[in-house]
């Protein structure tokens, strides 16, 4: 339940870029050949949630840590589907804690709810999905506790926003097998919201994520290790972080690589290798990367200099919402 990328939601795109010093406080920058900043992502600035188009499977309740408690928070609003909600009576009928008893693989839990509410959220009708969600919930199915932590976090479908809640349950979809919710956890950690900031528990569930397949979370440890943030400063770690990352589809990383290789961190400053994940990173759609590899024409770092394909990059990366890009563009002789 990554809020890095997703399919069925979208949002803005707001890029989060984390000084190489290790400050905190989010900016956007240019890169010079001496200190490029490296770009990191979080649930904040990436277009919305990403969701599992199936529910999570798991095992038979009684086998996983949380599976005899209710996954959503006690202060939670009520969690029974509503006689209004849409073929309530058809979906009721057949959820269980363990309606799914096909021998041939894992048990999935309370698939029909999980359905109705996962169909109903796509279409952003989160009102009418809620009930669904939380009804699969509390039968066990993380997915669905994954879900409802999104209503909380974004206030979608009326509901208050209250990271407390949304931490909470991330912890319980994270703890039953959910990894994206991990992830999300390890945000909520690193910002501080919905309760004290743990930089170090931050790294341990970027971690957790990033090793359960999420590339958006391998490059977030890898901001951690490059900036020193909830523990040693790691450029090897961060080198290794950054290119899973961006070997796993997650263009921020190939950005963030390049920027590595330019600077000289944790290796020979490459400024050919460089401007190689900047165009990759640009290709991929990341106007981050169009913006840095434009940067090195400009200044003719890493191969030739060339004024016109400097343009046409700041170009693209303005025209696809990276501002700075714009202010390099006008400075063109």
């Amino acid at each position: 339940m990554c809020r890095c990328l997703v399919a069925a939601v979208a949002l803005a795109v707001v890029l989060a870029l984390a000084p190489i010093a290790g400050a905190q406080d989010d900016q956007s920058a240019t890169p010079s050949p001496t200190a490029s900043p490296a770009p990191s992502p979080d649930r904040e600035t990436a277009p919305a949630p990403v969701r599992k188009a199936t529910p999570a499977a798991t095992t038979v309740p009684g086998t996983t840590p949380k599976a005899a408690q209710s996954p959503v928070p006690k202060t939670a609003p009520s969690t029974s589907v509503p006689k209004t909600a849409p073929n309530a009576a058809a979906h009721t009928s057949q959820d269980s804690a363990s309606d799914d008893t096909s021998t041939t693989g894992p048990i999935v839990i309370a698939p029909q709810s999980s359905r109705a509410g996962r169909i109903l959220f796509d279409q952003k009708k989160y009102a009418e999905a809620k009930p669904y969600l939380e009804k699969a919930c509390n039968l066990g199915n993380m997915d669905s506790c994954g879900l409802l932590a999104d209503f909380y976090y974004y206030g979608y479908g009326g509901v208050e926003q209250d990271y407390k809640q949304t931490r909470l349950l991330d912890k319980e979809a994270c703890e039953g097998g959910n990894i994206e919710s991990c992830g999300n956890l390890g945000s909520l950690y690193e910002k501080g919201q919905g309760g004290l900031r743990d930089d170090v528990t931050a790294r341990a569930f970027y971690k957790k994520a990033c090793n359960g397949g999420s590339p958006a979370r391998c490059s977030a440890l890898g901001m951690m290790y490059l900036n020193g943030v909830g523990g040693a400063q790691d450029y090897a770690q961060a080198n290794a972080y950054f290119k899973r990352a961006c070997d796993g589809g997650f263009m921020l990383g190939c950005t963030a690589l390049g920027s590595l290789y330019q600077n000289g961190q944790g290796t020979y400053p490459d400024a050919r290798q460089a401007r190689t994940f900047y165009e990759q990173a640009c290709n991929g759609g990341e106007m981050v990367g169009c913006s840095w590899l434009g940067r090195l024409y400009e200044i003719g770092l890493g191969g030739p200099q060339n004024f016109g394909e400097a343009r046409a990059l700041f170009k693209k990366a303005c025209d696809g919402g990276f501002k700075p890009a714009c202010d390099e563009s006008a400075k063109l002789p």
